[in-house]
């Protein structure tokens, strides 16, 4: 799902609050979990529900770079997520490796890299393996 609009219509806003990362003013926003097929809103999910929800809606942001902190390499990144969605017990190296082939990327191009040694495209592919997470 894509989010646009015209300059200072509220997108930035909208996706905040879809992300939960503010809360709404007014109104609610509904959220169909794939396993249930149940609607909830989203601002009532109990801690087990807001866990699964945070692993189904992430958000891929206009400018990857500010996506990723400088300092750590992009592994990094994926290897949280997988640790965040997956657990512990995971063969993390393989959901990372499945994750970059899914969007295209060459693992020996991207895995031990720094954002700023990586296309703007890159980071963005990077971005949307962690959404496969």
């Amino acid at each position: 799902m894509a989010l646009v609009g015209e300059s200072c219509s509220g997108e930035t806003t909208l996706a905040r609050i879809i992300l939960r990362l503010i809360s709404p003013t007014s109104g609610r926003i509904y959220y169909r979990f794939r396993e249930n097929n149940s609607f909830v809103d989203i601002v009532n999910l109990s801690d087990e529900l807001l866990k699964k929800y945070r692993a189904e809606v992430q958000g891929i942001f206009q400018d990857p770079y500010t996506s990723f902190n400088p300092f750590y390499k992009v592994d990094r990144a994926l290897k949280v997520a997988v640790k965040k969605f997956l657990g512990k017990d995971i063969d993390e190296d393989n959901v990372i490796r499945e994750a970059l082939i899914a969007v295209r990327l060459n693992l020996d191009e991207v895995l031990g890299r720094y954002s700023h040694q990586l296309s703007g495209g890159q980071l963005q592919r990077i971005a949307i393996a962690i959404g496969f997470i």
